[in-house]
């Protein structure tokens, strides 16, 4: 008779079980997507911005047509809008093949503007395009004109400064003075 108990205690329980993990209860509440991409043709507002909102939101940075050491150098910006995303594309000058660099530190000493920091950072502020860092790499590993292809996706995009971005009408845009309004979008 105890046995018999136990197997339907046993029996009651996984019963109970497989009821509980079948309810299902409405929620309320609602994951804020705090991607931003921050586009701004200044690195000192794309750090000032970090400073400031970097342990807030999930930044994705861009520096349009300037060479930051922090940053990468941003051209042929395209934005479309996808869904409940913004989809960006652009392209970002990479003028050396990682998989063949040895790091010899030639091209660096090779260049007659000194554009080529220890880091592998070219700066194309300085850049004449000489080409004698390509000249003189053993390996092969720099092409100063090369450009790679580049899409992501984000819910919001924030434009530091004047610059001037082609995107749809319906696109959440935001400017630095309607900062406030991107920050009422992530409410519930």
């Amino acid at each position: 008779s105890n046995e018999i108990l136990r197997k339907d205690s046993a029996s009651f329980a996984q019963a109970e079980l497989e009821r509980l993990n079948q309810a299902t209860y409405p929620s309320y509440t609602k994951d804020i997507d705090t991607r931003l991409c921050v586009i701004s043709s200044d690195a000192g507002k794309l750090n000032s911005f970090f400073d400031t909102y970097g342990g807030i939101l999930e930044i994705e940075p861009m520096l349009l047509d300037k060479s930051h050491p922090d940053y990468e150098n941003v051209t042929e910006l395209a934005v479309t809008s996808s869904g409940s995303e913004l989809k960006i594309s652009y392209a970002v000058r990479s003028p050396v093949d990682m998989n063949k660099c040895t790091y010899c530190g030639s091209c660096g000493t090779a260049c007659p503007e000194s554009c080529i920091s220890e880091t592998l950072f070219f700066d194309y502020n300085r850049c004449t395009y000489c080409s004698e860092c390509e000249k003189i790499c053993p390996t092969g590993a720099i092409d100063i004109h090369v450009v790679e292809r580049r899409e992501t996706g984000v819910p919001a995009i924030l434009v530091l400064g004047d610059n001037q971005i082609d995107a749809p009408e319906d696109t959440r845009l935001y400017r630095e003075h309607s900062l406030p309004e991107y920050f009422f979008s992530l409410l519930p």
